[in-house]
């Protein structure tokens, strides 16, 4: 069991894999994992796509609010995302190569339960 709240988590997730999706004009491959830390640490869940991806100057701004490597869109996605899982206590990554594609990490705190077992 994750401390996060269900419909942050689900906003968050529907954010990333939008992006990732849009990172795709031409299709690819989305990848969705989940691991859980086999020493209580925090779930990852982990969303890599085969997209365009960033150079590191749109990387380094990409949790602005209203930016945005797209055409369309607010270029709040990726700020409310962060938001969301770090309002549960989590922590978000995000890494990208320019042609190679983007990996997205949330690390999310698990119950004090889980952790023990």
């Amino acid at each position: 069991a994750v401390l996060v709240d269900p419909l942050l988590l689900t906003r968050a997730l529907t954010n990333i894999v939008e992006n990732a999706l849009h990172a795709m004009p031409d299709g690819g491959r989305l990848r969705v994992e989940v691991a859980a830390d086999a020493d209580g640490g925090p779930l990852r869940v982990v969303v890599t796509d085969t997209g365009v991806g960033m150079d590191a100057e749109a990387l380094a701004r990409i949790f602005e609010p209203y930016f945005s490597t797209k055409t369309s869109g607010t270029g709040l996605g990726l700020t409310i995302a962060k938001r969301n899982v770090e309002a549960g206590g989590g922590q978000i990554d995000v890494r990208s190569e320019r042609g190679h594609g983007t990996t997205v990490t949330l690390a999310l705190p698990v119950s004090a339960a889980r952790a023990g077992s």
